[in-house]
């Protein structure tokens, strides 16, 4: 037996990258890991059964860069291995399929060191094709700023790759829902907002491919809506999830997020979205100055087209300003 002197020093940051048949892209995804100006971290990847070369890819990365294989069970189940499995005081993960800016962990302990009451941080992500083109950056600063429950409830924090996580957090409320195969995340950060601040850094820290395979346009993007509801009917069958509201305080909430959730189902609609949108009309006639944006998205993308609807999401993005925020 060894030591204690002989024990490993625990890392300030555990990168947990999960992966599934992303061989391809983990290249760049490890090395936008190795080039961080912040030192201090360790790296896990937990093949999640993949079925092409990411063994061979992770080994010629060894020995900064560790491996686990563990049959496929999803991407929550992939996270918690990790978390499980590593030590650092915070957490941040990335997909295998995309990459971070070589500030990005420096900047974001910097700010969990001076805001000890924060339990996680995320940033701005890049949106970039499938082969790295730059389409457009999200979210902006105006929605989480101010009473930053409720507007998680109506928008999801951007990307999974872009939040650096307390490891306390875990501990005191658990890990990620691993029945849910999409909507996860936002499980997640639901169930912290009412005990930890959410704090956020104004600028993109990380690209998010958008690809086939990707959880917005892959195999799992059908099951999002189901998922988003089960993620809702979860958090509001249990009343210590709000804690200091009044029963009317918390059936408002109720039907803003599911009117919301409706707004969000319609905006995944190829074709009819407008009885998503009318029941989220009836459940919270509110919901459209709140998501305004998303309503003219739907309004416009018959006359404009998909292809080209970020470009004016961006537009707006940057130059409206919505009433209230």
């Amino acid at each position: 037996m060894s030591d204690l002197g002989d024990m490993p020093r625990r890392p300030r940051v555990s990168v947990v990258i999960p992966a599934y048949n992303h061989a391809r892209f983990l290249p760049d995804a490890l090395e936008s890991v190795l080039e961080q100006t912040f030192r201090d971290f360790e790296v896990l990847v937990v093949d999640d059964g993949s079925t092409d070369n990411t063994g061979e890819v992770v080994a010629a990365f060894a020995p900064r860069v560790r491996y686990i294989h563990q049959h496929n069970g999803g991407p929550s189940r992939a996270r918690n291995t990790g978390i499980r499995r590593t030590t650092g005081e915070y957490l941040a993960f990335l997909d295998a399929d995309d990459t971070w800016m070589p500030e990005k962990l420096a900047l974001q302990v910097g700010y969990l060191d001076m805001h000890p009451d924060v339990g996680l941080v995320f940033t701005k992500v890049m949106v970039t094709t499938e082969a790295g083109q730059q389409l457009y950056t999200y979210p902006h600063r105006y929605r989480y700023e101010r009473r930053a429950f409720e507007r998680l409830l109506l928008w999801s924090y951007g990307s999974m790759n872009v939040v650096m996580v307390r490891r306390l957090c875990f501990d005191k409320l658990g890990f990620f829902d691993e029945s849910l195969r999409a909507a996860e995340d936002w499980d997640m950060w639901l169930r912290a907002a009412p005990y930890f601040r959410l704090g956020y850094l104004d600028r993109p820290l990380g690209t998010y491919r958008q690809s086939g395979h990707s959880a917005s346009r892959g195999p799992r993007a059908h099951q999002a809506p189901e998922m988003f509801r089960r993620v809702l009917d979860k958090l509001f069958s249990d009343p210590e999830r709000f804690p200091g509201r009044t029963r009317a305080q918390v059936a408002r909430l109720r039907r803003l997020a599911y009117a919301s959730l409706e707004v969000t189902v319609a905006l995944s609609m190829a074709t009819n979205p407008w009885p998503h949108l009318a029941r989220a009309i009836r459940l919270h006639p509110g919901i459209v100055p709140l998501r305004w944006r998303a309503v003219s998205l739907l309004l416009l993308r018959p006359f404009v087209g998909e292809e080209q609807m970020h470009w004016w999401d961006e537009w707006v993005r940057r130059f409206v300003r919505p009433p209230g925020a």
